[in-house]
């Protein structure tokens, strides 16, 4: 990175203070977002946590809440999985190069480490785990080297009494319509199915000892026409279902049955290909999903069809959990939605939500009221995603009108939001939504949203249908004092026109009320308007033009500076003001660099010679951050000639911004005390730089006790689950239950007694919630005499002691007195007793009947 500046008295100056500031080795880490999409999701053997594969790292989810509760990952990422289905704890990951490892997901631990490098050829590399029922190892799928075509090899673990090479089970696996390799296990470990041709599937018989089975091979075809695009085994039968490129599900029955051919019979609802099917562990319904955003549900014996529609967007996995109580889709807006059999939503696991698109259109923008980032969500949404906490804060459907899901001939062309803008303090925010197809009338709206703090969230306030005759090209709020008494709102479009939009009264006799409207248009030259912003202070306002740089007064609108030079080569693509003692300092970005502009003497101070793609300024410091094309980040000051911070980093960066710190960071650099700089990649995560031992902290792989329901407070039905679970290994001394467990005793008490002998609840109630309380604390206190140093206290103060001790002993003593007395044994007279007979038998026993 190289500058040319003509302030070299200046340059001397800064040298020392980016050799002080270069104190902490940051590195790229990590801090949300990423697919966990790309591959099938599997349940582990209680249904009780789901594992996905997020960038190289298992993910594992409690189904229950929906919350992330743990993370594995190894040395190198990981590329299959497979859960243990003798241990819900455990399961087993894999690498490309051959890496296995059982872990304890609970723990966060590895249990065992073995290598099946051994089994690969130069060049290969292992893709996946098929873990067939009843199977001890699961079986590989290793991907060849140097196949143009992507064809992978079904492979079966060798024992060590075998001690020989890797068998082959099936050969050219291919994918399907989701991108997964399409193979699957069934009919109790006993049957494999893969696409190995785009209309072939073959079925092998795996157990050869089989007498039901008298074929070993079974090849099933298809029109050539409608290709394969996923598969599923039935998991008791011999029965394959498959789905083709025109929305059908084929199923063939009575497969490897020697002389008697296999029974087809054909389901046709979905209108797109189906990109995923399967059975339910019973084998009862089959479950598919597709384009059309619908998860159907096949009664296997009448095949008929049941719906839950309107799932978000197009789905591209579907699982079913091995107690049959939920199905999981997976969507290709990066979302993970729970259904169970009644047919609802029961959770919703999301981390960055994709749109249609790829990088987000609206960057990252800073939301300073929570401190959280607004992007692109699902289409025609806005999410408000936390970096600190890692946590989604919530969803705004800005459109509010339906997804228009894929057709045969295309997908619609959609209207989303492409430009967001917040005010400083959080009150105000400004979208704009666009829908161009290139055939019908382009659509365009500037809605203005007010921060309502009942609902904490935004409402719509206005909304402007076409505020610019042509593309809008840049919106934003002016900062400072005097917006948040009179807010001031500006677009750009490329019909050359700023326009001022400001907040007027629209009271009418229903009531007071006001609204946004257009106060004032500017151009320049007839030159279509390009990117702007506002200074720190909110009395200036740049707006480039072709080449140029214009610096307007917004509160007048009027041109104050033109800023141009011969050396500035292409369009101006994005402009910020400096901060702070660099106030004075613009700088913009063109395809050929950075130029810094000072406006004091209005010329050309510095340029940075470097394709940068991305520009994002500190709003609480004077630093700012550039992106170049060859994934590089430059942080400096537009008045210094070096960077303070320079880093390589692993992905092409689509947006950027600085987040303030929720609580101070004193171990960051100081470019980084005041805000924190995040950006996304173009795999859609979040990444920051961070130094190593706080990024590890704060990403913590041990999963939650909270999450998984490990330590929780002593209850009484929590000490009786206890008792069942109570380890071999007897501890020296023995605790009572009910000593550390209020209300203990009262729940045996009412889970000893038959339920048919029990009193109605309205008797019972209360007597129990008081039983569950804690015991009071007793005020007994002994007390001794202790002689006082002369000198210390006065009388007043050694008077009420003493009255306060004397108390307590009689009150002490008073209490040993009755206990003694209920120590002795209570005599009952003759006529007591037959006193207390009568009133036993004239009680109410009405309630036995009931």
């Amino acid at each position: 990175m190289t500058m040319k500046t003509s302030d070299t008295a200046e340059s001397t100056s800064t040298v020392k203070d980016d050799l002080t500031e270069r104190v902490k080795e940051l590195e790229e880490v990590k801090v949300a977002g990423g697919s966990i999409v790309d591959d099938k999701p599997s349940f582990c053997a209680d249904s009780k946590f789901l594992f996905v594969i997020n960038d190289g790292a298992v993910h594992g989810y409690n189904v229950a809440t929906g919350e992330l509760a743990g993370s594995l990952e190894g040395a190198h990422p990981i590329v299959a999985l497979s859960p243990e289905p003798s241990n819900p704890r455990q399961l087993i990951t894999a690498d490309a190069s051959g890496s296995m490892i059982l872990w304890d997901f609970v723990l966060a631990t590895s249990l065992k480490k073995w290598s099946l490098s051994h089994l690969l050829t130069e060049g290969s590399t292992v893709a996946g785990l098929v873990r067939p029922a009843g199977w001890s190892k699961p079986l590989l799928l290793v991907r060849g080297p140097g196949t143009e075509e992507p064809l992978a090899d079904l492979l079966r673990q060798p024992t060590k009494k075998e001690g020989r090479p890797a068998r082959p089970v099936l050969r050219e696996v291919r994918r399907g319509a989701a991108g997964r390799w399409e193979v699957d296990c069934g009919w109790q470990g006993r049957l494999v199915a893969a696409i190995v041709k785009r209309n072939e599937l073959l079925v092998r018989n795996l157990w050869n000892k089989d007498s039901a089975a008298k074929q070993k091979y079974s090849s099933l075809r298809t029109d050539a026409d409608r290709p394969f695009t996923c598969v599923a085994c039935h998991p008791s039968e011999a029965t394959v279902a498959a789905g083709d490129s025109s929305g059908r599900l084929l199923l063939w029955r009575r497969l490897l049955a020697g002389d008697q051919p296999p029974v087809r019979s054909v389901l046709h609802w979905h209108t797109l290909p189906v990109p995923s099917v399967g059975f339910s562990p019973e084998g009862t319904y089959l479950v598919s999903g597709g384009g059309e955003c619908v998860l159907v549900f096949w009664q296997t014996h009448d095949e008929k069809p049941s719906f839950v529609p309107r799932l978000g967007m197009a789905i591209r996995h579907v699982t079913v959990s091995p107690d049959n109580q939920l199905v999981v889709t997976s969507h290709s807006d990066n979302v993970l939605r729970l259904v169970t059999p009644q047919r609802q939503v029961s959770r919703v696991i999301h981390g960055l939500t994709w749109g249609a698109g790829g990088a987000p259109s609206t960057g990252l923008v800073l939301e300073p009221r929570s401190g959280a980032v607004l992007l692109n969500g699902a289409v025609g949404h806005l999410q408000l995603f936390c970096p600190h906490t890692r946590r989604d804060l919530y969803s705004l459907d800005v459109v509010q009108t339906n997804y228009l899901t894929r057709e045969r001939t295309g997908a619609p062309v959609t209207c989303d939001v492409t430009r967001v803008a917040v005010t400083s303090d959080g009150a105000w925010m400004a979208t704009l939504e666009e829908r161009d197809d290139g055939q019908s009338t382009a659509e365009r709206r500037l809605k203005i949203w007010e921060f309502d703090d009942t609902k904490q969230s935004f409402v719509l306030n206005t909304c402007v249908e076409d505020p610019h005759e042509s593309s809008v090209t840049a919106l934003e709020f002016q900062p400072g004092d005097a917006a948040k008494v009179a807010p001031l709102a500006v677009t750009t479009g490329t019909d050359g026109a700023i326009k001022y939009w400001s907040l007027v009264d629209d009271s009418d006799i229903y009531g007071a009320k006001r609204c946004w409207s257009c106060d004032a248009v500017g151009s320049h030259h007839r030159l279509p308007a390009g990117c702007a912003a506002f200074s720190a202070d909110g009395e200036r306002l740049a707006v480039g033009f072709a080449a140029s740089v214009t610096v307007w007064a917004p509160t007048t609108n009027t041109l104050q500076h033109t800023l141009s030079n011969v050396t500035v080569r292409g369009d101006v693509r994005q402009v910020a003001f400096g901060r702070g003692e660099c106030s004075h300092l613009l700088v913009s970005r063109t395809d050929s660099g950075l130029r810094v502009w000072s406006l004091q003497s209005l010329t050309l101070t510095a340029r940075i010679d470097v394709h940068v793609t991305s520009l994002v300024a500190d709003p609480l410091s004077e630093y700012m951050a550039a992106f170049s094309a060859s994934n590089k980040v430059f942080v400096f000051r537009p008045s210094s000639t070096r960077p303070v911070h320079q880093a390589a980093l692993g992905r092409p960066v689509s947006a950027a911004c600085f987040v303030p710190h929720q609580r101070p960071r004193p171990d960051l650099p100081e470019w980084q005390r005041a805000s924190q700089l995040f950006f996304l990649n173009d795999q859609q995560a979040l990444h920051t730089l961070d130094v190593p031992e706080a990024a590890g902290g704060a990403a913590g792989s041990v999963p939650s006790a909270d999450v998984i329901g490990g330590q929780v407070r002593p209850t009484p039905f929590g000490a009786l689950v206890a008792e069942q679970r109570r380890s071999a290994v007897t501890s020296a001394e023995t605790v009572d239950q009910s000593e550390v467990t209020p209300g203990l005793q009262k729940s045996l008490e009412l889970l000893e007694g038959p339920s048919h002998t029990m009193p109605p609840l309205t008797r019972i109630c209360l007597p129990f919630l008081l039983g569950l309380l804690p015991p009071p604390v007793s005020d007994d206190v002994e007390m001794t005499e202790t002689p006082q140093p002369e000198g210390q206290g006065d009388d007043s103060d050694s008077g009420e002691k003493d009255d306060s001790a004397a108390a307590a002993t009689a009150a002490a003593a008073a209490d040993d007195d009755d206990d003694k007395e209920e120590d002795e044994e209570e005599e009952i007279s003759p006529a007591e007793l037959e006193t207390r007979l009568d009133n036993l038998l004239n009680m109410d026993f009405s309630w036995l009947t009931v």
